[in-house]
């Protein structure tokens, strides 16, 4: 079981990195906003998939991702502050 877990977790982190690469290219070399827009949607259900599959993996997964978000949003935060106040 683990390891059939460990394959699906495998198989979206690459679906998902596929997506993130797709959508990146929609937008700046071909500018295809409604090609973007569906890689969006597919992007998000391979996410929520990922995030269900860590959840059984690891219990706490939930409250570990959203402790990081937290800090990576502070962090950013941070330096755009520290950037406008070097610019006065």
């Amino acid at each position: 079981m683990n390891d059939k877990l460990k394959l699906l977790i495998e198989h979206y982190d690459s679906e998902v990195a596929t997506l993130q690469l797709l959508i990146k290219e929609e937008l700046e070399i071909e500018e295809n906003y409604q090609a973007a827009s569906w890689y969006q949607r597919g992007l998000s259900a391979a996410k929520t998939e990922l995030h269900i599959l860590h959840s059984f993996n690891e219990p706490f997964y939930s409250q570990k991702d959203r402790i990081l978000q937290r800090i990576t949003w502070i962090k950013k935060s941070f330096l755009n502050l520290k950037r406008k106040t070097k610019a006065i």
